[in-house]
């Protein structure tokens, strides 16, 4: 269990190290969305079929899973909304003016280097230009949530209310963190399956 990846963002696993980059870019330099004059972004190889190709197709999700396939919408919505949950990917957001205009500038690259790395790693990298002339740049080698590189426990709890708020009120949401964060002095682990029912 202790090698178990947890997946922050909403999307497939490709998408995971690149989104990464890009949230670091956003975070360190606050791009604007609209100064954002092109994205490139380092996929493996053997993502490439499934996020990035074809291109123009990818630069248009019609659908969610569209989106959750699609590279240069993950790249859109980190870069607009510094993040990419099940709030990002709700159907209008492609239309979004600000995601737009990133998605129609991403393009995704392979790379030897990030091929030679895998499956042992998933590494990846992303690079935006703005229209004032810079060329930003980050480089990971473990997608956030790896055994690697962790979710902080904090950031779990986030994901979990988020998840579960549409059938889980907030007082038996934080019943059952508390009864996560003791499981250890659980007698019996049916209390927490009781917990976690809906009915």
């Amino acid at each position: 269990m202790t090698r178990t990846s947890i997946k922050p963002h909403t999307c497939c696993r490709f998408k995971h190290g690149p989104i990464d980059c890009l949230l670091d870019l956003k975070r360190t330099y606050c791009i604007n969305p609209m100064d954002v004059a092109a994205v490139r972004v380092g996929v493996v190889s053997a993502g490439m079929k499934l996020v990035a190709e074809p291109i123009e197709a990818k630069r248009n999700p019609k659908t969610v899973v569209d989106m959750q396939f699609s590279m240069p919408f993950g790249a859109a919505v980190a870069l607009t909304h510094g993040r990419a949950s099940l709030e990002e990917y709700q159907p209008r957001m492609p239309d979004n003016p600000q995601v737009r205009h990133v998605m129609e500038r991403v393009s995704c690259v392979t790379d030897p280097k990030l091929d030679a790395l895998t499956p042992k790693q998933m590494p990846a990298w992303a690079e935006v230009d703005t229209k004032d002339g810079r060329t930003l740049r980050s480089e990971i080698g473990y997608p956030k949530g790896d055994p690697e590189n962790p979710v902080s426990w904090d950031e779990m709890k986030e994901k979990f209310i988020m998840l579960s708020s549409p059938v889980i009120t907030p007082e038996r949401q934080q019943e059952i963190i508390a009864a996560v964060e003791s499981l250890d002095q659980i007698s019996d682990v049916r209390q927490l399956a009781a917990l976690l029912s809906t009915e």
